[in-house]
Parts: C-alpha cells; structure tokens; sequence
C-alpha cells in the first residue's frame, strides 16, 4: 500500500496558490505546479534537455490506472506511464527497493513507474507494452528521480499490459 499512497503524494493535483507553468503539450493546455516538479539529475536516455517533470491524471482519464509523466522543460516531451501497485507486481519489489537504497531513498518515500509504449497496428487496434527493464524510481519526499536499468535480462522491455 506504500507504494500506491507515494504515487498519490508524487501526483497531487496543483495548488492553486502555488507558483504554476502552463504548457501547451500533446494532451492539451495543461497547468502543471513547480513546487510539485520531480527533478531527474541523471536524464532520461534521448531527453537531455528535460529534467523537471510533473507525474498527474491523463487529462479526461483520471479514473486509467496510467500517469502522465510531463516535462516542465519542453511541452513537447511527455511519457505515459504506469505506476507500479502492489498487487500486480510485474517487477519483484525487492529490487526496486534494492536499487531506491542505493540512492538513500527510505522504503516510505519509494513510487516507481513503467514508460508504456502504445503500437498502432495495421487493423488499426491499439497495444500497450511497459519496458519492465529500466523503471523510473520516485524519492517522493526528495522530489527527485531516475530511470535505473537492471544489471541483468530477468525482465523484457516490451511486457504487453
């Protein structure tokens, strides 16, 4: 349940009183607030120029079990992204929490997140995978993140939701 209630806390929707950004991104006109920026000092592969992104509901679509992981930097580099839950545990928690130790961060501050990658098929039917080999790890209480790669080949990069 930790995990479900740091995704939450990474995602809080924005404060009105708080200093906001308004991007103009691929799923519409979206405020995104800058006190709740999860920074990612070790970039994300092939996005050097975003470092400051907001986790929060796909626009329309709260009730999808999936995120949006949208840059404050470039409006037009944003992710879909699936929270990790107990319950439906694609990844063994160990080593999320084995590599979330590495960089200090306490179990109760650990959320992570798989990048969804959506295929249009020639029928026209949609697929949703996840790359289950490289997670985005959240210190919630840091606002900080990272995509770690595991050390091995135990889990695919194109896992079908």
């Amino acid at each position: 349940m930790i995990l479900e209630t740091n995704i939450m806390a990474a995602s809080q929707p924005l404060d009105e009183q708080a200093n906001s950004v308004e991007l103009n991104t691929r799923f519409g006109q979206l405020t995104l607030d800058r006190s709740k920026a999860i920074s990612m000092n070790a970039k994300m592969l092939g996005f050097s120029d975003s470092s400051h992104f907001g986790l929060i509901d796909i626009p329309g679509n709260a009730q999808l079990p999936y995120k949006l992981w949208q840059s404050y930097d470039n409006e037009n580099v944003s992710f879909i992204v699936y929270p990790y839950m107990t319950g439906n545990e694609i990844v063994d928690f160990q080593e999320i929490q084995d590599a979330a130790t590495q960089h200090g961060v306490p179990p109760e501050d650990v959320a992570a997140v798989f990048v969804v990658k959506i295929d249009k098929h020639e029928d026209g039917k949609l697929s949703l995978s996840v790359n289950l080999q490289a997670p985005i790890i959240i210190d919630t209480a840091k606002q900080t993140a990272w995509q770690h790669v595991f050390p091995h080949n135990k889990y695919p990069v194109d896992f079908a939701l």
